[in-house]
C-alpha cells in the first residue's frame, strides 16, 4: 500500500509503479483486490495533470481521516481538498471487461462511437445522481472526481453540462477525467477553473 501522507505527483506514480509492479493490465482491471488500486490510479492521474496545468501540489493517496469520507487528497497552496471518485461507464459494461475472455464480443466498430458519444452525458449525470444518493457527510467539502470510460468520438463537453444542469450538486466542484484530458465540470475557485478539456498528463500506466 502506499504511505498514507502528502507526496508530490511523480513521488507517488512512482511509489504507484512499485505498488503494481508484476501486474498486467488484465489482472489489474479483472481483480477486486485492486480496486483500491485503480482509485488511486485516478489520483495520480489527476495529481499529475493538475500540477502540469496549475503548478505545484501534493496528493494523499489514502487518507485516514475520519471527519470525510474522501478517496484521496489533494494539497493546493497549504489547503487540504478532498476528494470522492468514481467511474463513468456505458451501461451493463463493468470495468476491464476488454480483457475478460468470457466477454468476446466486447469489440466496438469504430462505426458505432458515435452511439458513444451521445451516451456520454447521460453516464456522467448517471454517475453524479448515484454519488449524491450517498448523502455523504459534509458533501459540500468534498469535490468529485469523474474518470469518464465511454468508447465515443469525443466527450462534448455542453451536452455533459445540459445533461447535468437540472441537478441539485452538493459538491464543492466536480471534475472529469478521460484517458486523454482533464476539464471542470463545476469549478471553484480555491482549485482553479478548465472550462475545456485541457491534456491530461501522459504517463505508462501499466
Amino acid at each position: 500500500m502506499l504511505d498514507s501522507s502528502f507526496l508530490t505527483p511523480t513521488e507517488a506514480l512512482l511509489l504507484y509503479k512499485k505498488t503494481m509492479d508484476g501486474v498486467d493490465a488484465a489482472e489489474f482491471f479483472r481483480d477486486p483486490a485492486h480496486g483500491k488500486s485503480q482509485d488511486i490510479w485516478m489520483a495520480v492521474k489527476f495529481a499529475l495533470s493538475y500540477e502540469s496545468i496549475f503548478g505545484p501540489c501534493k496528493v494523499n493517496p489514502e487518507p485516514s481521516r475520519l471527519d470525510i469520507d474522501a478517496d484521496f487528497e489533494i494539497l493546493v497552496d497549504e489547503q487540504i481538498h478532498p476528494f470522492q471518485s468514481t467511474e463513468a461507464l456505458e451501461p451493463d459494461r463493468r470495468r476491464g471487461d476488454e480483457y475478460s475472455n468470457a466477454n468476446q464480443n466486447f469489440g466496438m466498430r469504430e462505426a458505432d462511437w458515435s452511439s458513444g458519444s451521445l451516451l456520454v452525458p447521460k453516464v456522467v449525470r448517471n454517475s453524479i445522481e448515484l454519488k449524491i444518493s450517498k448523502h455523504y457527510a459534509r458533501a459540500c467539502d468534498l469535490n468529485l472526481l469523474i474518470k469518464i470510460n465511454v468508447r465515443a468520438w469525443e466527450y462534448n463537453l455542453a451536452d455533459i453540462n445540459s445533461a447535468v444542469r437540472s441537478l441539485q450538486i452538493p459538491f464543492k466542484s466536480v471534475w472529469l477525467l478521460s484517458g486523454a484530458g482533464i476539464c471542470s465540470l463545476i469549478p471553484h475557485p480555491e482549485l482553479g477553473n478548465l472550462p475545456q478539456w485541457v491534456q491530461a498528463a501522459d504517463w505508462d500506466e501499466t
